[in-house]
Parts: C-alpha cells; sequence; structure tokens
C-alpha cells in the first residue's frame, strides 16, 4: 500500500470510464490560493470529458507530509469504492513536480490563513470545483463535461495545536 492515497465512492459507470483499456486517461496537478489564506491542491484523474478532482487543503502537518511524499514518490494514487458492487478500483497516475523548490516557495508564502473564515471557504471553492469548465482539461482534444469533487478535510484541532498558518 502506498503512504497516501484518495479514496472515493463512486457509481461503477464512472469507475469503468477510468478502467476503460480503450479511454485517453490524463492527470493534473494545480496549487490555488484559498479566499481565506493558505493553499489548496488539486488532483485531477480525466478519462475523455470526465474529471475526477480532489482537492487538498495544505493547512496541516498531514498535508504538507502529503505534499512532500508526491514531490518525491512523483505519483498520486486513488482507491475508487464502487459503490453498488462493493469493490474497489486502484488507479497510480505519474504526478512529476517539474520544480519542486518553486512549489514549496508557492505553497511558504501562501497569505496566513484566517481561520474563521475556512468552512465557507473550503464550501466556495468546491462547489466552483463542481462547474465541469473550473479546471482545463486534460486532454486538449476533449472537453470537460462532467466533474465528481472529494475533499480531503484539514484535521482543525492539529492546526490550532500547532498554531499553523499555512
Amino acid at each position: 500500500m502506498p503512504a497516501y492515497m484518495f479514496h472515493a465512492a463512486l457509481p461503477d459507470a464512472v469507475v469503468q470510464r477510468f478502467e476503460d483499456r480503450t479511454a485517453y486517461i490524463a492527470r493534473r496537478f494545480n496549487i490555488y490560493p484559498l479566499p481565506c489564506g493558505g493553499c489548496m491542491a488539486v488532483a485531477t484523474l480525466q478519462s475523455d470529458g470526465l474529471q475526477l478532482r480532489t482537492a487538498v487543503p495544505l493547512l496541516d502537518k498531514t498535508t504538507h507530509a502529503w505534499l512532500e511524499h508526491l514531490i518525491a514518490a512523483g505519483e498520486l494514487t486513488w482507491l475508487l469504492e464502487i459503490e453498488e458492487l462493493r469493490q474497489t478500483a486502484h488507479f497510480v497516475a505519474r504526478c512529476d513536480i517539474p520544480d519542486p523548490a518553486e512549489l514549496r516557495r508557492v505553497v511558504a508564502q501562501a497569505s496566513p490563513l484566517r481561520r474563521e473564515e475556512l468552512a465557507g471557504a473550503l464550501e466556495w471553492q468546491c462547489s466552483a470545483l463542481l462547474e465541469p469548465l473550473a479546471i482545463e482539461s486534460c486532454l486538449p482534444s476533449f472537453q470537460v463535461t462532467e466533474a465528481h469533487v472529494g475533499l480531503v478535510v484539514p484535521d482543525v484541532a492539529q492546526m490550532v495545536a500547532a498554531g499553523n498558518t499555512h
């Protein structure tokens, strides 16, 4: 088992689109500033016009450790639970970070987190990510027509105890 993986429960029809050996599969990794301060990573896995987007607020020790693991391992892992079949599918996607030092700099220089605005900011960001065109297609010949979004919830207790601002 990998040290870190995303878990999502999805309908079989969605998972099959990623399992289809004739489908075009691509991935993307972006960092966005949060309106309340701090940053959010969004890992995207795409099959034809469908994107699975996993949002990771980089706000606690665990998510920063995940980011360091991603930089070192160069891959993202998803464990997709097929809701109606009680089965799982496992996907690994290469995700080389071309400039790890620049990525770390962007995260470190994010504006300070305003905790009282965190819940509203995460809700707003996830709502925006539900829009199919919120993230550009990873496959130039396909327009994104469907998006599924997952959120890794930060450990608020860990943030408060450590006094984290990013």
